[in-house]
């Protein structure tokens, strides 16, 4: 092959590389996006049992500083 069909060559193998980078790129990106968006209704329920937790703790501290105060 001469220096022309060499670098044709290579040119081509460039593009195709680029191209399969931008497609598992793009792949990435969604994956990662889906599993963002499963994880967000656990951590809003995580977040919702920890505050109902520290709303528990907040009431039953005065309690527990209350004389005579047994569980």
């Amino acid at each position: 092959m001469d220096q022309r069909g060499d670098e044709a060559v290579m040119s081509d193998a460039a593009a195709r590389v680029g191209d399969a980078v931008s497609h598992l790129t793009a792949e990435t990106g969604k994956m990662l996006q889906d599993k963002i968006d499963q994880s967000k209704p656990v951590l809003r329920d995580l977040k919702d049992s920890a505050g109902a937790a520290m709303d528990k703790a907040a009431d039953l501290a005065p309690k527990r500083r209350t004389p005579g105060f047994r569980r």
